[in-house]
């Protein structure tokens, strides 16, 4: 049987344990790769991209799920012109891992949108597509929420995440309107 691969695509904006509790979902793959946005489809501004993956970087550290693993390559890839599509990415990673079972892994709340982009007839029947219901409600938004309010959010991301977000002065108020 071939290697079977999720493929997971985020603003992780910043991480939190929501993204935790969707990762250790997916431990019947043999790997999941975690990748960051480069630029967000909707067009919301994102915190600087180097910063997100330095911060998710850590945050693997601290969950320490075995089969996932951080690929940051959407920097290389994406076209000036429009965001890099899932399909793409896909594409892409089915190049770099032939004979494996490529899977697009989502939260539930996103299998909508996902599926009225005009990109979906490349994604439907080449990938598996799996859904995954949250259960966790701790969302990026809400973590950059209360930090412009000045709230605590111990208990909503790691500590290495609230480490990087003090030292870097990252979420101010100015920057609600990012992307999750």
């Amino acid at each position: 049987m071939s290697k079977s691969i999720a493929v997971v695509r985020g603003a992780f904006n910043p991480p939190t344990v929501g993204h935790m509790d969707f990762l250790s979902r997916l431990s019947n793959f043999d790997q999941v790769i975690v990748v960051p946005l480069y630029a967000d489809p909707k067009g919301r501004k994102l915190t600087e991209y180097n910063k997100r993956c330095e911060m998710l970087n850590l945050f693997l550290q601290d969950i320490a799920i075995a089969n996932v693993e951080l690929l940051v390559i959407e920097h290389e890839l994406q076209d000036d012109s429009e965001p890099l599509s899932e399909a793409d990415l896909l594409e892409y990673i089915a190049a770099q891992y032939q004979d494996c079972e490529i899977t697009l892994a989502i939260g539930h709340d996103k299998l909508t949108y996902l599926s009225k982009q005009k990109y979906y007839a490349d994604i439907d029947g080449r990938f598996n597509i799996y859904s995954v219901a949250e259960r966790c409600v701790m969302r990026s938004d809400i973590v950059r929420e209360k930090l412009s309010r000045g709230v605590c959010i111990s208990g909503d991301t790691t500590p290495s995440i609230m480490n990087y977000i003090a030292s870097n002065n990252l979420y101010e108020s100015s920057q609600l309107e990012m992307a999750s």
